[in-house]
Formats: C-alpha cells, structure tokens, sequence
C-alpha cells in the first residue's frame, strides 16, 4: 500500500517506462495477495515474482537518486523477513520444500 501511495502521490516524477513498471508492479501485488486470501498454489510463485521485482525496481530507484541508502536496505531486510515467514507456510499453499 506505501508503494502505491508513493507511485500516486509522486506520479509526475516518473519516466513513462518506471510508470509501466509500477503499474505492472501494482497489478501483480493485487492478485498475489488475492492468490494468498484464497490459498491458490500459484500465489507462491507469484509472491517470489513479486519480491524480486520490489527489490529490483528499489534498487533501480536508488540508482537513480530517488531513494537513499536506509531506505534501500530497509526494504531489503523487510522483504527477506517477509519471504522467510512465508517459505514456513509454503505447505498450505501445496508446495513442498526445495
């Protein structure tokens, strides 16, 4: 929901490609957590998806100066925590350990 806000509240200060990436960000988030809500298998994968793309989109902003360092890692650490949390409840999802 912080990066929804950030992306409306700061949409003049995006390129018309970062635009499309939070917007595709946005929408992804949306039926992940959907998948969640309704236990689907596939909310699993689309979590990690998800994840990956947070971290790369907020390293791609701190690269260009819109974010700092604190903030950086900051979400780094709270995306780690949370995909750790939800590897231990994979199970309910159907996937079996790796």
């Amino acid at each position: 929901m912080a990066g929804t806000s950030a992306f409306l509240f700061n949409i003049d200060r995006f390129s018309l490609s970062s635009r499309w990436i939070a917007s595709v960000l946005i929408i992804l988030s949306v039926t992940a957590i959907g998948g969640i809500f309704e236990m689907r298998r596939l909310a699993y994968f689309l979590e990690w998806a998800r994840w990956i793309l947070i971290w790369l989109g907020v390293f791609g902003f701190l690269k260009e100066g819109m974010l700092n360092s604190f903030t950086f890692y900051s979400a780094v650490m709270l995306g780690a925590s949370a995909l750790v949390w939800f590897m231990r409840h994979a199970q309910k999802f159907g996937i079996k350990h790796l």
